[in-house]
């Protein structure tokens, strides 16, 4: 089947509540594994929460794109699962009326409780729990994935690709980083320094490598597992290795000890920012950096 841009659009947003439907649902069941306590009991609790109006955003989305996703293998299946009737255990403060309902129209309920503060006719806060067990949720959201991935896999990557990387740009790290490559390109092409001089091409090269690392295009294939990709940046990894072998060969045979107790802090950072946590990583950068300064200023202060 063929699907318009607006289609695919509108799919992708949808893989964005599936994609806080499946992760909400693995952080509700890690709780199976701990000691519960005071504690986590709530945390477990809020996630549930989450996680209810999360698939509440999903089926209504799913059910409003039927023409997208009507002639699935299992739609039939989601309907009868969001229209199943369900009736509360518990009737002393639920209306007659309202005793009976359909799995859509309780999630409906849950969510606007989760997202809207109310009042009682007495000014009375209303604090009750709606509940439903969570595996009944869990079972329609891999119901959901599979009808979801259904149609999703009948669409053109590339122009999944094209349409994703059109849309209005958000900020990431990635710019800053990209800044950073501009600071080093200018530093590197107008330096005097000797050393730089003789790596004028290998920093050349070395700078069109970090740009191809924060290309949004390659990014999104290699967030996507693209084989090609994933090669390519491997081979990236391994040049950028062979040019800052080289580099630090000339520093140990040529350098002055300035030069080299900075490649050694450089050489450490590398080795021990290998598994650590962006915030981790950002910390370390800005301790690297400390060190070189103090390193000229010493230098300058000896000559």
């Amino acid at each position: 089947m063929t699907y318009t841009n607006k289609q695919i659009n509108r799919i992708l947003h949808i893989q964005d509540f599936l994609g806080t439907a499946n992760i909400l649902s693995k952080i509700y069941r890690e709780y199976d594994n701990k000691e519960l306590n005071a504690s986590n009991i709530i945390e477990k609790q809020c996630i549930y929460k989450l996680f209810c109006s999360a698939m509440y955003n999903l089926i209504d989305a799913i059910k409003k794109s039927n023409e997208i996703f009507g002639n699935t293998k299992s739609y039939k299946l989601f309907q009868q699962n969001i229209n199943k009737k369900f009736v509360a255990d518990n009737n002393e403060f639920v209306e007659r009326e309202s005793y009976e309902s359909n799995l859509y129209k309780i999630l409906a309920q849950i969510r606007h409780q989760n997202n809207h503060f109310e009042k009682d006719d007495n000014d009375d806060t209303m604090l009750f729990e709606i509940y439903i067990d969570f595996e009944i949720l869990d079972d329609l959201r891999k119901i959901i994935d599979e009808i979801f991935y259904e149609v999703y896999n009948e669409i053109d990557k590339n122009k999944i690709k094209q349409i994703t990387l059109s849309r209005p740009k958000i900020k990431y790290s990635f710019d800053k980083f990209d800044k950073n490559v501009d600071y080093i390109e200018l530093k590197y092409l107008e330096s005097t320094n000797e050393i730089d001089k003789i790596f004028a091409k290998d920093n050349e090269r070395a700078i069109e490598i970090l740009r191809e690392y924060c290309n949004p295009s390659n990014i999104f294939d290699l967030v996507n597992n693209d084989k090609e990709t994933l090669k390519k940046y491997d081979l990236n990894d391994k040049e950028m290795d062979e040019l800052f072998n080289k580099y630090d060969k000339y520093i140990f045979e040529n350098g002055n000890e300035l030069q080299k107790q900075a490649m050694n802090l450089i050489k450490d950072f590398f080795i021990n920012n290998e598994n650590v946590t962006k915030s981790e990583y950002d910390k370390n950068t800005k301790e690297l950096v400390d060190k070189l300064k103090e390193l000229k200023e010493k230098s300058e202060e000896s000559n």
